[in-house]
């Protein structure tokens, strides 16, 4: 599995909180499969339903992506790219409007997860300079520039999210898990980064992306939709994303329904 300029200096002032924020956004995820191809869909998070909306080649010698994330500043979605044998690309740009992508390489030598934190104002990325488990937290500029990297107190961060209350950073991680836990909440993260086990029931290969939306964290699982209840304690299915049998989704963002010209109705 895998993994732009800062924009805000610190915490956003007047943050309404991810329940308000959320009211009038939809769910959309990352459809890909394995011939060097990709699209962004819309979910249905009552059924699981989703829709592809438009599809678009991978460039580079693309052949798979990993994880999504919008940033609200550039209203466009940004994802991980992977290239022949599971080599790493860099990060690809979806603008929702155009229907364009763009590729830029930040100067690591693998990432995986990829998430904007409103608290930060910034895209961030999971990364690493050698090997492949990604255990430290940079700043993503939208030049390809890193700043202000942490180190995490966990294995891996394959995938990362959002806590919907606190807002803190969630790294969702089933093959490589810390003390047992494959999903963690990171607090304390732009001083000395601690850790706090939230998940550590039955997962499968095909757990990968969160997305947070009306106070809920959702969880992509390749072919189904599912999301945390009781307070993390739980994974509940949603119901199938009833794609073609060879096209898996393998990132999942809540955006506005503004970010797009036309979205089904249900």
């Amino acid at each position: 599995m895998n993994c732009f300029a800062l924009l805000l200096l610190g915490v956003i002032g007047g943050h309404a909180g991810p329940n308000q924020v959320d009211v009038k956004h939809e769910m959309f995820g990352l459809a890909a499969n394995y011939s060097g191809s990709a699209g962004l869909a819309w979910i249905n998070v009552g059924s699981g339903h989703a829709k592809v909306i438009f599809t678009f080649s991978l460039p580079d010698q693309g052949r798979g992506v990993s994880g999504l994330a919008y940033h609200p500043g550039t209203k466009k979605f940004y994802t991980t790219l992977d290239g022949p044998g599971g080599s790493y690309l860099g990060i690809l740009e979806i603008d929702p409007k155009s229907q364009q992508v763009r590729r830029f390489v930040p100067p690591v030598f693998f990432s995986e997860g990829i998430e904007y934190l409103p608290q930060l104002g910034s895209l961030v990325i999971s990364c690493t300079d050698n090997g492949y488990s990604t255990n430290s937290i940079a700043k993503l500029g939208l030049d390809g520039t890193l700043t202000d990297r942490y180190t995490i107190p966990v294995e891996d961060a394959d995938n990362l999210g959002i806590e919907p209350e606190t807002l803190r950073l969630l790294t969702f991680d089933t093959n490589n898990q810390t003390d047992g836990y494959s999903l963690n909440g990171i607090f304390d993260l732009l001083g000395f980064p601690q850790r706090v086990g939230l998940y550590n029931g039955p997962v499968n290969g095909f757990d990968n992306d969160l997305a947070t939306m009306a106070g809920r964290v959702y969880l992509s699982r390749r072919d189904r939709l599912a999301r945390f209840d009781n307070n993390f304690g739980t994974i509940t299915d949603i119901g199938s994303f009833n794609l073609s049998s060879d096209v898996y989704l393998i990132g999942l963002a809540a955006a506005p329904r503004s970010v797009f010209t036309a979205l089904p109705k249900n």
